[in-house]
């Protein structure tokens, strides 16, 4: 399509804008482009391979809220500069690539509720810049530290890098802090008892008696 023509585009920011049909593959002729916004869309079919010619530049790619369908194409792991990658609520299918995990720069990766299936690469507990990655219906951010569902082999090396969040992608709130213990109650009060009064003087008896 003619977007393909804006050699010198650096940011493509089409959020909630009604769209329909498929991507275009002439998104790969965005040399320059820095952010890819075409979320909350009705965009369909497959993610274009070609967006991995624009390894040198996309920083950006925000594909979520559409109704894509296909895999995730392992050409986006030469996305070398990316840091924002969000493709959450699609009909995207099979397996997480591997490749992923070459996204050296990569803070944010959602792919939740989507049809993903198949093993968790272990290959994602490289991105050591990676703060938030959500798959699935769980959330794992470096923020907390609960790892409670099972993430099959890879669960392990992926914990090394993230932590699991809660259901709702919210963190839990902090336990509240024990209340330190009452002091006991104090003894009912009760009056003084009044002093006992002295003891009566004793009578010294005379001993002898009269000549």
């Amino acid at each position: 399509t003619e977007l393909g023509t804006c050699d010198s585009l650096r940011s493509l920011q089409l959020h909630a804008n009604d769209l329909s049909g498929p991507l275009p593959t002439e998104l790969g002729r965005l040399s320059f482009a820095r952010e890819l916004v075409l979320s909350a869309n009705s965009l369909v079919g497959a993610v274009p391979t070609e967006l991995g010619r624009l390894s040198a530049t996309l920083v950006v790619a925000q594909l979520h809220r559409n109704k894509l369908d296909g895999r995730l194409p392992s050409e986006i792991g030469v996305l070398g500069t990316a840091d924002k990658l969000t493709a959450h609520k699609t009909s995207l299918s099979g397996p997480v690539p591997s490749e992923l995990g070459l996204l050296s720069s990569l803070t944010e990766l959602q792919l939740h509720l989507c049809s993903l299936s198949g093993a968790l690469p272990s290959e994602l507990a490289q991105l050591s810049e990676l703060g938030v990655c959500s798959l699935t219906n769980a959330l794992w951010s470096r923020t907390t530290n609960a790892f409670s569902l099972p993430l099959g082999a890879a669960g392990a090396a992926i914990e090394a890098a993230c932590v699991v969040r809660t259901a709702g992608n919210v963190s839990p709130p902090p336990p509240p802090s024990p209340r330190p213990p009452l002091p006991p109650p104090a003894p009912p009060f009760s009056p003084p008892a009044p002093p006992r009064p002295p003891p009566p003087p004793s009578l010294a008896v005379e001993e002898g008696g009269a000549a």
